[in-house]
């Protein structure tokens, strides 16, 4: 069975010697699906799934690279845009654009 993690790693380029764990604040639990944006030296963590719940995430959180912690962005972003997964996103002139994805289907009554 598969299992779904909220670890962070990275590598130094462009010697690629080996990975190395980062140890942090983890305020958002394991998700699949999710896309990441840089913004100068934070990156912008958008969305994804829940692989255990199966339940679609809308939250946005904020990793500082210097400082190694992430900070929740406390909004209602299901106002803002739809739940969704396996999205693409792109930073461009100070704005965020997400394309594509699949979105949860809203319950019909």
């Amino acid at each position: 069975s598969n299992e779904t993690f909220n670890d962070l790693w990275k590598i130094e380029l462009p010697m690629c010697h080996f990975w190395e764990k980062i140890e942090t604040n983890v305020v958002l639990g394991p998700r699949i699906g999710h896309q990441i944006v840089t913004f100068g030296k934070d990156f912008f963590l958008l969305g994804g799934r829940s692989k255990h719940s199966r339940k679609f995430i809308t939250d946005v959180s904020v990793f500082n690279c210097q400082k190694n912690t992430f900070v929740k962005i406390e909004k209602d972003w299901a106002k803002l845009w739809e739940k969704k997964t396996g999205h693409s996103a792109v930073l461009w002139d100070r704005k965020i654009f997400i394309f594509g994805g699949l979105v949860e289907k809203k319950n019909s009554k």
